[in-house]
């Protein structure tokens, strides 16, 4: 399928209303109109889909002793994602279920960027989001990391790129449900879904803590 192009701008169309809508039904059109609708659709595609997906305060005084600065690999599989949210030892944060929509006609997911104000506090630390189709956080799953040295705080961010394998696809079929019993679906098509989930850890029981945690989705 042909990738549909925009010019990356709102250009706003000749419209007048009545008998004299270009726009009307039946009416006949010229291609630099019609060129100019569907880059507008298609930025509409794109653009409307990228939105904050989750906030957090942030962790305070993380003094665990997990060994995982300086090799991100192991973040997925070593995190203990089973600790009572809020433990000392590290924080873990369920960072919801949300739909996935490609990024207009590309067929390609936006990408979901994980920013924070980390402080290491004199130790080595780090941050990990983890996405999947759901369920704990396993070893394969998609993930990005941030690892920090410093005592004051400091923005980072880091980005994950998924593929629509990396998410939950389901059916659906709306009912319409002003009426008793329901009536029939008006339409059917398949849903993504991913569901985040976000670590931070200290590696030698340095007080870390974070502020201002924020996933949200870009342009890929």
């Amino acid at each position: 399928m042909t990738t549909i192009t925009t010019a990356g701008i709102w250009i706003d169309l000749p419209w007048s209303g009545g008998v004299d809508d270009r726009f009307r039904a039946d009416q006949p059109l010229g291609a630099g109109l019609v060129q100019i609708a569907s880059s507008n659709a298609e930025l509409a595609c794109r653009e409307n889909n990228l939105r904050t997906l989750w906030e957090h305060p942030g962790f305070t005084d993380i003094v665990g002793t997990l060994n995982l600065f300086g090799s991100p690999s192991s973040s997925v599989l070593a995190f203990p994602w089973d600790e009572v949210v809020g433990h000392s030892a590290v924080g873990v944060a369920y960072a919801g279920a949300h739909r996935m929509r490609g990024y207009g006609s590309t067929g390609v997911l936006p990408l979901i960027t994980i920013s924070v104000r980390l402080r290491a506090g004199g130790g080595s630390a780090g941050v990990v989001l983890v996405a999947n189709g759901g369920g704990r956080p396993q070893p394969r799953d998609p993930y990005a990391v941030i690892t920090s040295i410093s005592t004051p705080y400091e923005r980072k961010t880091a980005t994950l790129a998924l593929t629509l394998g990396d998410v939950f696809s389901r059916s659906i079929a709306p009912l319409v449900e002003d009426t008793t019993p329901p009536g029939a679906p008006i339409e059917s098509g398949v849903d993504t879904i991913v569901h985040l989930w976000v670590g931070v850890w200290n590696s030698n029981g340095a007080k870390t803590s974070t502020r201002g945690m924020t996933i949200y989705l870009g342009a890929p």
